[in-house]
């Protein structure tokens, strides 16, 4: 019994960090969130991007949120965020088949597992993210992009927008923003404007995130961040894992003697996702 075992798990190594990667995150839904701010507005925006540069024809969509508070914000995919509220109704005790359960049922794809918290008050941003199964962390400073703002003026959602342009993570982005609503911040890591952006987007439209809907806060309700073991590096240490991780995955599978035709798949699958957000981690 023991030998069929191995077996098993030197065949089934992928399917087995799958299993592992829906059921982590809830594990840490568990333990304690440190409470960040209280919310004040939602943006929610739909993200259109193109993973693979040898396939730009092939244009993915997923919904993102921007969770405004006082002095702090918190950005996610929404996708995201529904998978680490599936535990909510779950304590400490709960056993791992009620874990297993709310982690086959209805759980929602993403391509985007980082959480970026924003600290105006501090002037410091924190990038989260999980690797498979490991969890990250770096820092950045808040308004390190240089923005030009030019005359170039148009409506969005009802809200007057103007336009800016700036260089950031190996690509040029041009931003709409409005005065009208005078929050410093965006999707993603984008901030520093004289008001909340409601549209940026790279010069060769690889990654365009569209402001769709805003709700302000109809009762109080606060978010936080999980308190969870995270390897904590610098944002050059992360992209070098980053980089490595599928190439160290593949390794690790034929290592464990994983069918070939398996392995092909799982290369050709990462070799599609070759176009991430930031091309450089200056």
């Amino acid at each position: 019994m023991k030998t069929r075992f191995l077996i098993f798990l030197k065949h089934n190594a992928f399917l087995l960090c799958l299993l592992a990667s829906l059921i982590n995150p809830l594990f840490a839904q568990l333990i304690e969130t440190e409470k960040l701010d209280t919310v004040n507005l939602i943006i929610t925006y739909n993200l259109s991007f193109r993973p693979d540069t040898n396939d730009l024809a092939n244009v993915r969509e997923e919904k993102m949120s921007l969770i405004v508070g006082n002095q702090i914000s918190l950005f996610a995919s929404y996708n995201r965020l529904i998978n680490d509220s599936l535990l909510m109704g779950l304590n400490e005790r709960a056993d791992l088949n009620q874990i297993t359960a709310a982690a086959m049922a209805g759980r929602a794809s993403t391509r985007f597992n980082f959480y970026i918290t924003k600290n105006h008050n501090k002037n410091q941003m924190i990038f989260d993210d999980q690797i498979f199964n490991e969890y990250y962390t770096y820092l950045e400073p808040l308004k390190e992009i240089r923005w030009e703002l030019t005359d170039y003026k148009d409506e969005l959602l009802g809200y007057e927008v103007q336009k800016a342009v700036a260089y950031y993570g190996g690509r040029r982005w041009e931003a709409w923003f409005t005065h009208q609503i005078p929050i410093s911040d965006g999707p993603y890591k984008f901030n520093g404007l004289p008001g909340l952006i409601l549209k940026i987007y790279d010069s060769e439209n690889h990654y365009v995130f569209l402001a769709e809907s805003l709700a302000k806060k109809q009762e109080e309700r606060v978010f936080g961040r999980k308190i969870q073991n995270r390897i904590n590096l610098t944002k050059k240490e992360f992209f070098i894992v980053q980089h490595n991780a599928a190439e160290n995955l593949i390794l690790q599978m034929r290592e464990w003697g994983n069918p070939v035709e398996v392995i092909n798949r799982l290369e050709e699958n990462l070799r599609r996702r070759n176009n991430p957000i930031e091309l450089t981690a200056d």
